[in-house]
């Protein structure tokens, strides 16, 4: 790698523009826990053009410093077009805080004048103790990065870890209204999706998330995981014609599922959850069921008779899970294909 000493300043007089060249792509991760942070672009031209030197400028702006900029060689061809990545990092002065954003710049040409830049990822990083600091330094770059067309869409994507920090700080009411504008905003969208997916999120009524989608006779597919649940929601039940669903949390309460109709489920997945037991009348209501995955739970139960509601049972997925009656179940399940 090859680096000049010049950076982009926060100062509002123009900078010296640093460009750091290097020769592969991406910036060493801090040692601290990062929040990814999700932005889009909402125009297919904005004005003005984004570029990698006003995404630098952002940043210095948010985290009130002089900011890094690498920027990678540039690559490609006439046919496919030509691209390059760079990477901005900036730390807020006195703190253990590291901003980081990730951008990709395509041109036509190699000499193009006017290269399109977009935003591909940014993670913000700090110890627990910095959560209040780094809540500021991320809403101080969602205002930077609206003035260029980007919204930030971090609570429909990957909110988990803002609230988490939040708890682990006991920033309980800080953690409260995330919960709550993570319900809003999931609720707001939830009309976009053709499946159910809510993976790596925090709210506060899961419930009143489910039932935001419309149409849910012609969902397929409902996937939670990672939501910190205690308990598979009642609200899976609306969608009676999905295929699948997954339920990776470890929260161990099922019950919910007795109680579901879903006679076109062919796959359920307790992967990596909580469950200790599993029962023919908790699957009753899945009759064409042909795939079971509880690898990596503490499923340590396995009720025989679930054959008898599953018939058409054909595959398990245990692997690493602490079943106790293996034995008697590959006895009793002849034609289970055991993984």
């Amino acid at each position: 790698m090859v680096f000049t000493d010049q950076i982009w300043s926060s100062n509002p007089v123009p900078a010296q523009i640093a460009i750091v060249t290097v020769a592969s792509a991406m910036i060493a991760s801090n040692a601290v826990a990062s929040w990814p942070l999700v932005f889009e672009s909402t125009v297919d031209t904005p004005e003005p053009p984004v570029s990698i030197e006003s995404c630098a400028a952002v940043v210095a702006e948010a985290v009130g410093a002089d900011v890094i900029t690498e920027v990678g060689e540039l690559s490609g061809n006439p046919r496919d077009a030509y691209q390059r990545g760079a990477w901005v990092t900036g730390h807020v002065p006195g703190t253990e805080i590291r901003l980081e954003l990730s951008t990709t710049q395509w041109a036509y040409s190699p000499g193009d004048a006017h290269p399109q830049t977009g935003i591909l990822y940014v993670a913000l990083g700090g110890p627990p103790a910095t959560f209040t600091a780094r809540v500021a330094v991320w809403h101080a770059l969602r205002d930077g990065l609206a003035r260029l067309a980007y919204v930030d869409r971090t609570f429909t994507k990957h909110p988990a870890r803002i609230v988490d920090d939040a708890d682990a700080a006991g920033e309980m009411a800080a953690a409260a209204r995330l919960r709550a504008e993570i319900r809003e905003a999931l609720i707001a969208e939830a009309y976009k999706f053709r499946v159910v997916w809510l993976v790596d999120t925090r709210v506060d009524d899961i419930e009143a998330v489910l039932a935001a989608y419309p149409d849910p006779d012609k969902k397929d597919e409902v996937t939670l995981e990672n939501c910190k649940l205690g308990a598979l929601p009642a609200g899976c039940g609306r969608f009676t014609n999905i295929q699948a669903l997954t339920f990776i949390d470890s929260g161990s309460d099922i019950n919910a599922l007795r109680m579901m109709k879903l006679p076109r489920l062919t796959k359920l997945s307790f992967a990596r959850s909580g469950i200790t037991r599993l029962t023919r009348d908790d699957v009753a209501g899945l009759p064409l069921l042909t795939e079971l995955d509880v690898s990596d739970s503490r499923l340590a139960e396995l009720d025989p008779a679930i054959l008898d509601r599953c018939p058409r049972l054909q595959r398990v997925k245990m692997r690493f899970a602490p079943l106790q009656n293996f034995s008697a179940l590959r006895e009793a399940w002849p034609n289970v294909s055991w993984e």
